[in-house]
C-alpha cells in the first residue's frame, strides 16, 4: 500500500478558486497516477493532492513491494522535472488487506485493515522530498535498493514502536541490470573518463553511439555497470538490454523486452491492460506514434486478435520507424540504453540496434554497446562513434583489486603477488582464485578482510579462469550444485519459477540455495519485479554447463524444454525458436522441427530472411527421419516454404531447385496435386529470376494443366497473374496482358490461404504488373491510369507497393522526362529504405540510374545501374535486372561516347538475355550494340551495324513493344543524322 501527499499544496493553492486549484494540481496529480499504473499499481482513491495506490491487489503481482518502492522513486524524479517543482512525501507498507469492488468506478477498489492505517502513517511521517518504509517493506526491498533506518516511532493505534527506514534509491545491483563479481574498480579512470565525456555530449543533445570491445572477464560488463552507477547518480535513466548466447534461438527477444521495460508492461500483465499502457505511453512520447498501436502490441505479443495482418517487412519498417521515432523524442534530460554482449545478437535484433544506434546520432539518447572482438564492429566505426578497447588491468590496477578483495594481512603479500601475477590482469580471475581459496579453507574471513587459516596449506593456484570455476563448482554442495546445472541448461538467465519442476526442490529450498550460490558469487538476481536470476559471468555458465556429461546434458534439455513448454503457455509461439534449440539439444530432431515450423510463422511475421534460415535449418532437422505420411507432410512443407521465402530475401536457383524438387516429390507421393502446383510456381518465380523466364512460362503452364478439371477460379486467378509476370519477364507482352486481363477478372475469388502463401494482397499486384507491361508496350496514356489506380489503393506491402513507382520511372526514361523519373526513382527509394527488403534496393539503383540517364547524366548512370548489378548479383535476389541492367549501361556508355566499352558491354547483356530469354533486354542490347558499332571509328565495325538494327527490328515486333520499337527508330534516325553531318562536313 502506497500514500503520496504533496506538501504545502494548501498553502500554493489558498488564494485560488476551486477550478483554478484543480488546473494548478492536475499535472502533479497526473504525474503521480501515471507512474503508479506503469508499475503494475491500482489507484484507489485521488484526494485533492494526493492519491493512495495499491500494489499486488486486485492483480497478484510478483514483487509487489518492490514494484512499490519503484514507483515512489520514479514519483519524486518525474516530478522534479515539472515547472512547478512540486516536493512530496510518501509513506509504504506491506501486509493484508481486504478489498472490494467499490460502486463508484471514479474511486477503483476500496482497500480495508490495519495495513492501510500503517502505511498512511508512514506517510504522515515523512519529510518532503523522502519516502518512508515500514520493516515489512524494507525486509522485502533491501536486496534491491538503499535504505537507511529513520528511527522507532510510535504510531498511534499500534501498541509497539514500529520501526521506519527511508529509501534512498535503487541498489547497485540494480542501477546497470545486475551485481558485479569483484567489489574493486580500478585502472579504467580512461575508460570511464570517455564515457563520461559521450554522457556530456548526451547533454547537450549531441549524442554519439560508444562501443565497448574486451574479452570474456576483462570488464565490459563492470564498466558499463559502474558508469550506470554515475547515470543514476546525475538522474539519467538508464535501461539494459542483453543477448543471450542461444540468442539465435529467440530473434527479437532482447528487444522485445527492453520495450517492454520502456513500456513499463510485465510479461503478467493480461494483454488488455498491456495495450492501454502502450496506447498512454505511446501517446505521450510522441501523439503521431499512437497509430502503430497494432503493430506495438502485436510485436510485443499482446495485439488484438482481430487487427488487421500485416506484411512482414512492412510491419519491420514500421517497428523500425517506431524505434527510430522514440530515441529522437525532445527530452530535457538524457537517457543512456546500455545493450550488452552484442555478439550474441540475433541478425533480426541487430538490425534493430543499427537503425537504433543511426537514430540515437545526434539526440539526447546515448547508446552503448558492448561485445567480444569476435563481433564485426565496422557499421559501428562507421556512424564515427567512440570505440573503447578494454585491455587488461595493469600492474598497479591489478594490485589494488588484489588487495582490496584480500585485505591488508601482512602474511597474504606472497599470495597477493602470486594472485596478480597469475591472473594477467583479468578481473574475474582474481575474483574466481580469491573464492577458490577461500572456500578451500586457506583464508577466513571475509572480502576486504582476509587472513591465513592454515600457513601450512598448499596456495597452489590453478593455471586458467576455466579451471578455478570448474573446481570452485565441484566444491559446492551437492544439492546447489545439481540446482546450478539445471540452471546453466536453461541458459544465462533462468526463472526461480522453472526450478521446482526440474529439480523437485521446494520453492524454499530452492531460494536457500540460490542465496547460497549468490554469496559464492555464482549468480545474482536479474528483475526486480519477477524471481529471475543471472549466472554472474557467462565463463560461470559455460563451465557449469560443460562440466556435465552429453548424456546428463541432453537429457537436462528435455527436461528444460518440457518445463518451458509449461512455463510460457499461450505465448510458446513467441518462444517457439528457444523450444526448438533445447529439443535439438535433447537429441529429439522431429520436435525441434515442428518447434521451429512455429517459430518460422511467428517470426515470419515481422522478418522474412530470419524465417528463411528457420525454414531451412527445419529442412535439415528432418533430413535423416524415417518416412511416414505426418513427416512427409512436413518435409514437403519445409522445403516448399524455403523455396516461398527464397526469392524475395534471395537464393541461387540450384538451392531452389534442391528444395523444389524435394517439396514436389512428397506432394505426389501423398497424391496434394494442389500443393504441387503452388510449388511448381513458386519454383518458377525462382527460375524467372536467375534461370529462363520460358521455364517459368512453361511451370506455371504446367501448374495451370494440373488443376485444369478442377474447377478452382481462386487458384486458377492466382496462377494466371503469376503467368502474366512469367510472361513479362520473357518479353511476350501480349500474353502477359492477356494473362493479367484473366487474373483481373476472377481476382475476388483467390482464398484467404492462397494469399497468405502468396505474402501480399494480389489485386495490386496484378493492377501494378498490368501498368508495367503497357508501359513496355509503349501505350503510355492507358498505363499511367493503371498505375495511378494502383497507387492509390495504398498498398502497405512493399514487394508490390514499390512497381507502379519502377514503372513510372521505365515511362519517365522512354518519354524522356527527366523529372518524374526523379519523383518516383525517389518513392521506389523510400519504400525500400523503410522496409530494408534488399530486393527492392536493387530496383532503388536500377531506377536512379534511368533516372540520371533521363536527365542526360550518364557518367552518374553508369555508377548507379553498375551497383544495382552488383548487389543483385551479391545477395542472389532481384536477378532478373541483370540482363536489363548490362543492356541500360551500354546505353549509358553510349551516350557518354564511349563506343567500345558500350558495344563490349552491349554484347555481354545480348549474351545474358538470350540465355535468360530476356527479350525485352535482348532488343535494347541490340538496339545499343548496332548504334554503338554505327558511330565507330573503324569501318569494318560499322558495317555490321545494319545486321543489329534488324534483329532487334525483328525482337521489337515479336514482344509488342512499341516502346522498344520508337526507341530503335530514334536511334537510327539518330545515326543516319550524324552520317549525315560527316557527309556535310567532308
Amino acid at each position: 500500500m502506497l500514500f503520496v501527499d504533496v506538501v504545502g499544496s494548501t498553502a500554493a493553492i489558498v488564494e485560488l478558486d476551486p477550478e483554478e486549484a484543480m488546473a494548478h494540481m492536475r499535472p502533479t496529480l497526473d504525474v503521480m497516477h501515471r507512474v503508479v499504473e506503469e508499475f503494475e499499481g491500482t489507484v484507489v482513491r485521488v484526494t485533492g493532492d494526493g492519491l493512495m495506490a495499491l500494489f499486488g491487489a486486485p492483480l497478484a503481482l510478483e514483487g509487489h513491494a518492490l514494484l512499490a518502492c519503484r514507483a515512489a522513486i520514479a514519483i519524486h524524479a518525474e516530478l522534479a522535472l515539472l515547472p512547478t517543482r512540486p516536493r512530496v512525501r510518501i509513506g509504504i507498507h506491506s501486509g493484508d488487506l481486504v478489498a472490494a469492488k467499490s460502486t463508484l468506478r471514479s474511486l477503483g477498489d476500496g482497500a480495508f485493515g490495519a495495513t492501510l492505517h500503517l502505511a498512511s502513517r508512514m506517510e504522515q511521517l515523512a519529510a518532503a522530498g523522502t519516502t518512508y518504509l515500514t520493516a515489512a517493506t524494507y525486509e522485502m526491498a533491501r536486496s534491491h535498493f538503499e535504505c537507511t533506518l529513520a528511527g522507532t516511532f510510535a504510531v498511534k493505534g499500534f501498541t509497539v514502536p514500529i520501526q521506519v527506514y527511508e529509501l534512498h534509491g535503487l541498489g547497485r545491483a540494480q542501477l546497470g541490470g545486475h551485481a558485479m563479481a569483484s567489489p574493486s574498480f580500478a585502472g579504467r579512470g580512461a575508460e570511464m573518463a570517455l564515457l563520461t565525456k559521450c554522457l556530456d555530449k548526451a547533454w547537450a543533445g549531441k549524442a554519439r553511439v560508444a562501443g565497448i570491445v574486451a574479452s570474456p572477464g576483462i570488464g565490459k560488463s563492470r564498466l558499463c555497470h559502474e558508469f550506470a552507477l554515475l547515470c543514476g547518480s546525475r538522474g539519467v535513466r538508464v535501461l539494459t538490454m542483453r543477448a543471450l548466447a542461444y540468442g539465435h534461438a529467440t530473434p527479437y527477444q532482447p528487444l522485445r523486452e527492453l520495450l517492454r521495460t520502456m513500456m513499463h508492461v510485465a510479461a503478467a500483465t493480461p494483454p488488455e491492460r498491456a495495450r492501454q499502457k502502450v496506447r498512454r505511453m505511446l501517446r505521450a512520447l510522441a501523439p503521431a506514434l499512437e497509430e502503430h498501436l497494432d503493430a506495438v502490441a502485436g510485436f510485443l505479443g499482446i495485439g488484438d486478435a482481430s487487427a488487421a495482418s500485416v506484411d512482414p517487412e512492412m510491419l519491420q519498417s514500421k517497428l523500425l520507424g517506431i524505434v527510430h521515432t522514440l530515441v529522437r523524442v525532445p527530452v530535457s534530460r538524457p537517457a543512456v540504453l546500455i545493450i550488452e554482449d552484442l555478439h550474441w545478437l540475433d541478425a533480426a535484433s541487430e538490425r534493430f540496434v543499427r537503425q537504433l544506434a543511426a537514430a540515437a546520432t545526434g539526440t539526447h539518447t546515448l547508446v552503448i554497446l558492448n561485445f567480444r572482438p569476435v563481433y564485426d564492429d565496422a557499421w559501428l566505426r562507421g556512424l564515427r562513434g567512440t570505440v573503447i578497447a578494454l585491455s587488461e588491468l595493469g600492474e598497479r590496477a591489478t594490485r589494488a583489486v588484489t588487495s582490496e578483495l584480500l585485505g591488508q594481512d601482512p602474511r597474504l603479500a606472497a599470495i597477493r603477488d602470486r594472485i596478480a601475477l597469475r591472473s594477467g590482469g583479468n578481473p574475474l580471475f582474481i575474483d574466481a582464485l580469491v573464492h577458490s581459496l577461500h572456500e578451500r579453507g586457506l583464508l577466513t574471513g571475509k572480502a576486504g578482510s582476509f587472513h591465513v587459516a592454515d600457513a601450512t596449506g598448499s596456495f597452489e593456484l590453478p593455471s586458467s579462469i576455466q579451471s578455478v570455476l570448474g573446481e570452485r563448482i565441484d566444491r559446492l554442495d551437492e544439492q546447489d550444485k545439481a540446482i546450478l546445472q539445471v540452471a546453466s541448461v536453461i541458459g544465462l538467465d533462468f526463472h526461480l519459477a522453472l526450478l521446482p519442476q526440474l529439480t523437485g526442490r521446494t520453492q524454499e529450498q530452492l531460494a536457500q540455495s540460490v542465496a547460497r550460490l549468490q554469496a559464492a558469487g555464482l549468480v545474482e538476481p536479474l528483475s526486480w519485479r519477477d524471481p529471475v536470476f543471472a549466472f554472474k559471468h557467462p565463463l560461470i555458465q559455460e563451465a557449469t554447463y560443460l562440466a556435465q556429461l552429453k548424456a546428463r546434458r541432453s537429457s537436462l534439455h528435455a527436461e528444460v524444454a518440457r518445463a518451458l513448454e509449461a512455463f510460457y503457455g499461450n505465448r510458446a509461439d513467441e518462444f517457439a525458436g528457444l523450444l526448438s534449440h533445447h529439443y535439438e539439444a535433447a537429441g529429439q530432431p522431429i520436435v525441434a522441427a515442428q518447434y521451429l515450423v512455429r517459430a518460422a510463422m511467428w517470426i515470419g511475421k515481422t522478418d522474412s530472411a530470419q524465417a528463411l534460415r528457420y525454414w531451412k535449418h527445419a529442412c535439415e532437422l528432418v533430413q535423416g527421419a524415417p518416412h511416414s505420411q505426418a513427416l512427409d507432410s512436413l518435409r514437403m512443407l519445409v522445403n516448399g516454404q524455403v523455396v516461398n521465402y527464397g526469392w524475395r530475401v534471395g537464393m541461387s536457383q540450384s538451392e531452389a531447385k534442391r528444395h523444389a524438387l524435394e517439396a514436389q516429390h512428397y506432394a505426389r507421393e501423398s497424391g496434394d496435386t494442389m500443393s504441387l502446383t503452388l510449388l511448381k510456381a513458386a519454383y518458377g518465380r525462382i527460375v524467372g529470376a536467375a534461370g529462363s523466364a520460358d521455364h517459368y512460362v512453361a511451370l506455371v503452364n504446367e501448374a495451370l494443366d494440373s488443376i485444369a478439371g478442377a474447377d478452382d477460379a481462386g487458384r486458377t486467378a492466382m496462377l494466371k497473374a503469376q503467368l502474366s509476370q512469367a510472361y513479362r519477364f520473357a518479353g511476350r507482352l501480349s500474353c502477359a496482358l492477356q494473362a493479367n486481363t484473366e487474373a483481373l477478372r476472377k481476382v475476388a475469388k483467390i482464398s484467404k490461404s492462397d494469399i497468405q502463401l502468396m505474402g501480399f494482397a494480389p489485386k495490386p499486384w496484378i493492377i501494378s504488373i498490368r501498368g508495367t507491361i503497357l508501359v513496355e508496350q509503349g501505350r503510355f496514356d492507358r498505363a499511367r491510369k493503371w498505375l495511378d489506380r494502383a497507387i492509390a489503393m495504398g498498398i502497405s506491402e512493399p514487394v508490390v507497393k514499390f512497381i507502379a513507382h519502377l514503372a513510372y520511372v521505365r515511362l519517365a526514361w522512354f518519354t524522356h522526362d527527366a523529372a518524374l523519373a526523379a519523383v518516383h526513382a525517389s518513392q521506389v527509394k523510400s519504400i525500400a529504405d523503410g522496409s530494408g527488403i534488399r530486393y527492392i534496393q536493387v530496383y532503388v539503383q536500377r531506377c536512379a540510374g534511368l533516372a540520371m540517364m533521363a536527365a542526360g547524366d550518364a557518367e552518374g548512370a553508369v555508377i548507379e545501374l553498375t551497383k544495382g548489378l552488383r548487389m543483385a548479383r551479391q545477395i542472389n535476389a532481384a536477378r532478373e535486372n541483370e540482363a536489363p541492367l548490362l543492356a541500360e549501361i551500354a546505353e549509358a556508355h553510349g551516350i557518354a561516347g564511349r563506343c567500345d566499352l558500350a558495344i563490349a558491354t552491349a554484347r555481354r547483356a545480348l549474351s545474358l538475355a538470350r540465355r535468360r530469354k530476356s527479350r525485352i533486354a535482348e532488343c535494347q542490347a541490340l538496339t545499343v550494340l548496332a548504334a554503338s558499332m554505327a558511330r565507330h571509328a573503324d569501318i569494318a565495325v560499322r558495317t555490321e551495324a545494319a545486321g543489329s538494327f534488324a534483329l532487334a527490328e525483328q525482337l521489337a515486333t515479336t514482344t509488342g513493344s512499341v516502346a522498344f520499337a520508337n526507341r530503335l527508330a530514334q536511334a537510327r534516325q539518330a545515326v543516319r543524322s550524324e552520317v549525315h553531318e560527316e557527309r556535310e562536313l567532308a
